[in-house]
C-alpha cells in the first residue's frame, strides 16, 4: 500500500524529494505505532523511492 501511494505521487509528477519526504513521514508514523504497541513491523521499511541522488559541492 505504501509503495502504491508513493508510485501514485511519482506518476502525478511530484518531485523525487517530495516523494522521499512522504516516505520518511510515513515511516516515522509507523515507527511510533510500533513503539506504542499498535504494530509489530514498519510497512514503509524497505520501500524504495525512485529518483536521482543529488550531490552538492561545498565551496570552502
Amino acid at each position: 500500500m505504501i509503495a502504491r501511494a508513493l508510485s501514485e505521487l511519482e506518476k502525478a509528477g511530484k518531485a523525487p524529494a517530495t516523494v522521499k519526504l512522504v516516505r520518511a513521514l510515513a515511516s516515522g508514523i509507523f515507527g511510533k505505532a510500533i513503539e506504542w504497541g499498535y504494530l509489530e513491523s514498519n510497512p514503509a521499511q524497505g520501500v524504495k523511492v525512485a529518483g536521482r541522488t543529488v550531490s552538492r559541492d561545498c565551496a570552502d
